[in-house]
């Protein structure tokens, strides 16, 4: 061909390529500033903080299924990036549901990749519900391939049993199971463990679901011609109709205890797990041989997530002779700079709690509650922790995804600034006589638990003021109290010569906004302990004594859980993570608190907290 002909087709590739770019971005700024704010429509003003995300609701398993739906169809649709990818009218009139992240939400999009590849598309997964008495079949199995993959029928399932529908660059195998006709019996379709719901996630091999009667598909969607740099995957939700009464009445059961903030206990120990800095993110880790990587682009792909979920699973089993009763997560859950979708990464995370069962309460660090890596979308852009802003919107999104999971004491009980921050809690632990006809005495609690929000580094005076409130309907003879949150107080820098049990090695001046005298308030309200996160190599428990000229040394132990997330930055190399336990011991009205190594998995440095005379 001649070679100005071959240039000519050259440069009108380019042109075309470049016009399609350019009509693409200018849509892109014209949508940024005509879109009206996320916060504009709420009822209430969080914060004055511009939020970048949208408000987002999440059932509950009970909600879920009360709806009496199964899934009937799913389907894969094209879309033109950056724009909404609606429902058609049809659509709407077929009650089809989009499910809102793309598969290519992780999808390599440099400029170089963008040009050569023109990929200007995102694909979107649909599903059907039907309500249950309208279903002629359901869904009971799903599986995704790209249209020039194999057949992913699972090994030893008939071919036969398994519908094959294209769908745009995909293949769908759909596995139905019918309803029966009329004049026979219908047990067996109220007994099939139909689709109730289909969640995609993106993860790599540590990706888990660990809420109970969800199954994390094993394999990932493929797309043809992208490179995901983590993949996705299909959660499906099967439940009976017949199992459907059994575990909406159990989910019940647990939120008439979390909305009402109480526990019960049978034992004579209340034993409590905290967790903290565990800093989990949609890859596997950030942290190679205890070293970021320079700028944190083009980072090595590590197992430091895989450890930390490896040393929580010793942790709770390690306890099983007393089993723990409550796991607090004391901030730094995850990474929010290092996920584009915080639910994967909150499973992820919390799996090894979910499948034991195990109650569980959050409240924010700073990680958790900055802009997301799709606001944010490159690494090296947020290197710099001190620049990140808060996002209010996402932090509601987190509770709201939080409370809809099970064994979850998290609820989103407030929208105003009444009280500063947002996971605010106190739960009221019950000392439960299963013999006693008594009813229950909702003034005295035998352990208080609080948690507060620590939002920029402060503990405000409105925080102070809900203790005091709360604490006025406590009328115990004996209570046990502990207070936990992320940042420490001004009050974790004493002068002079102070007792202290453990490791104290971080000392620089804490960035604090607290004042320090709500220390006295915290010991006047009956608290016997504060134990928080933050400082990664500080394990120790400081005995804080407020001298007062008219008042003798009152005693308060401010305490550290040190970081247990492998993908926790430590100056030591090969630091040894670690987990705060509690435990109180009603027959001898004393606590104790003690840390767990992961290195030795031996607890050291018992010590006693408090006990009653």
């Amino acid at each position: 061909m001649d070679k100005r002909i071959l240039y000519n087709l050259r440069l009108r590739k380019s042109t075309i390529t470049y016009a399609v770019l350019f009509i693409l971005s200018t849509f892109v700024i014209i949508n940024t500033f005509t879109s009206k704010s996320p916060l504009a429509s709420l009822p209430f003003k969080y914060y004055a903080t511009p939020a970048t995300s949208k408000l987002q609701v999440f059932d509950n398993i009970a909600a879920t299924l009360s709806k009496n739906t199964i899934v009937t169809d799913i389907k894969i649709k094209r879309c033109l990036k950056y724009t909404k990818c609606d429902l058609s009218k049809v659509e709407k009139v077929q009650k089809w549901i989009k499910l809102e992240t793309p598969l290519e939400l992780y999808a390599k999009n440099d400029f170089k990749n963008f040009v050569s590849n023109l990929e200007i598309f995102n694909h979107y997964i649909y599903i059907k519900k039907t309500p249950v008495k309208d279903a002629p079949r359901g869904l009971v199995d799903i599986r995704i391939s790209s249209s020039s993959g194999s057949s992913v029928i699972p090994e030893g399932e008939d071919a036969r049993d398994w519908e094959q529908a294209p769908s745009d660059s995909f293949t769908i195998w759909k596995k139905y199971v019918r309803k029966p006709a009329k004049r026979t019996n219908g047990p067996p379709f109220l007994e099939t463990e139909f689709i109730r719901d289909i969640n995609i996630l993106y993860g790599m091999d540590d990706l888990a679901d660990g809420r109970e009667n969800w199954e994390l598909q094993d394999t990932p969607i493929e797309i043809q011609n992208i490179d995901n740099t983590i993949p996705p995957y299909l959660s499906l939700l099967r439940v009976s109709m017949l199992r459907q009464a059994q575990v909406v009445a159990a989910s019940n059961k647990f939120s008439h205890l979390k909305f009402n903030q109480i526990m019960f206990t049978e034992s004579n120990y209340v034993k409590i797990l905290q967790l903290s800095d565990l800093h989990f993110g949609a890859d596997k880790g950030i942290l190679c041989n205890n070293k970021l990587d320079d700028g944190m682009e083009g980072y090595d792909i590590c197992d430091s997530d895989s450890k930390t979920l490896e040393f929580i699973d010793s942790s709770i089993d390690q306890e099983s002779k007393q089993p723990i009763d409550l796991i607090i997560i004391s901030g730094d859950l995850i990474d929010s700079y290092r996920t584009k979708d915080f639910r994967s990464t909150i499973l992820k995370g919390l799996a090894p709690i979910l499948e034991r069962k195990v109650p569980f309460i959050f409240t924010f660090g700073e990680s958790d509650e900055v802009a997301t890596l799709e606001e944010k979308e490159d690494l090296s852009t947020v290197s710099n922790k001190d620049d990140r802003k808060i996002d209010p919107v996402l932090k509601l999104n987190i509770l709201n995804f939080l409370q809809s999971l099970p064994y979850c004491y998290n609820v989103l009980h407030h929208y105003d600034d009444r009280i500063h921050g947002l996971s605010n809690y106190n739960i009221k632990v019950y000392k439960n006589d299963p013999n006693s006809k008594a009813p229950l005495e909702q003034s005295k609690p035998a352990v208080v638990l609080s948690i507060l929000d620590s939002e920029n580094h402060k503990i405000d005076s409105s925080q102070i003021n809900h203790l005091y409130r709360f604490n006025q309907g406590i009328k115990t003879e004996n209570p046990f109290k502990l207070l936990f949150f992320h940042y420490p107080l001004p009050n974790y820098r004493p002068s002079g010569e102070f007792k202290i049990i453990g490791s104290y090695n971080v000392k620089h001046p804490l960035n604090v906004k607290t004042d320090s005298k709500y220390r006295d308030d915290i010991y006047n309200l009956g608290y016997h302990v504060v134990s928080v996160g933050h400082e990664h190599e500080n394990d120790a428990c400081i005995l804080s004594e407020s001298k007062h000229k008219d008042k003798v040394m009152n005693e308060l132990w401010l305490c550290y859980s040190s970081v247990t997330g492998f993908s926790g930055e430590t100056s030591a190399q090969d630091y040894d993570r670690k987990v705060r336990l509690f435990e109180i011991n009603f027959a001898e009205q004393k606590m104790l608190s003690w840390k767990r190594s992961q290195k030795s998995g031996e607890g050291f440095d018992y010590q006693m907290i408090y006990q009653y005379e």
